[in-house]
């Protein structure tokens, strides 16, 4: 518990240091936990491979940290504990965002057409 009597919440982000190859030391918000329905915009981040990359302010060079973190979509039932790994290559990379944008998708359409399918139960009944 916090000292107001609230319980303490675990920091969502944490501010990570990164040094560039061009010089330049700078720090970007790293996500620890991911909430997609409180914050939607996360969710596209994470599909344009965006999210917890951290970009030179100098010369805008790119770096992706293999920060571990907690991924919750309330609305689709989805939780998960992603474990990022350092040693990826651009090329591996990019098949592994492909393949959880498709995994994605059909979870959101299998959920969504559960949902509709229950709906147009329940209106049968009501008639």
């Amino acid at each position: 518990m916090a000292e107001n009597g609230a319980a303490a919440q675990a920091p969502r982000s944490i501010k990570m240091k990164f040094s560039c190859a061009c010089g330049t030391e700078f720090t970007a918000d790293i996500y620890q936990s991911v909430n997609v329905t409180l914050e939607p915009q996360l969710l596209y981040r994470l599909l344009a491979g965006s999210l917890n990359v951290a970009t030179c302010p100098n010369c805008g060079r790119t770096a992706a940290a293999a920060q571990p973190f907690v991924y919750h979509d309330i609305a689709r039932g989805l939780f998960a504990y992603v474990l990022p790994r350092a040693e990826v290559s651009t090329e591996e990379r990019n098949a592994i965002l492909s393949r959880l944008r498709t995994v994605y998708s059909c979870a959101a359409a299998r959920r969504s057409t559960t949902c509709r399918s229950a709906l147009s139960r329940r209106r049968r009944r009501c008639r």
